[in-house]
């Protein structure tokens, strides 16, 4: 089972909600700036090198490169 499936077993919602909520104010949008903090805090953790002018841009070329001989289908699943 994907984390997100277990997350959002362990936290259900009803409604409109918002994916990455802000801490203080969980009714409200996590902010770029607060999700590029989060980001660099989990690059740091994973030991992973500082990337210039990456972002979550790089992940996502990554995940589509990696994913580039599959069929649209079964990465869209």
């Amino acid at each position: 089972m994907q984390l997100l499936e277990l997350y959002l077993r362990a936290h259900p919602r009803v409604g409109e909600t918002c994916m990455f909520p802000q801490r203080r104010f969980p009714n409200e949008p996590m902010t770029m700036p607060d999700a590029r903090i989060l980001r660099l805090r989990a690059e740091a953790l994973a030991k992973l090198p500082l990337v210039e002018h990456g972002g979550f841009h790089s992940y996502r070329r990554l995940y589509a490169v990696e994913r580039k001989h599959l069929p649209d289908v079964d990465v869209a699943r």
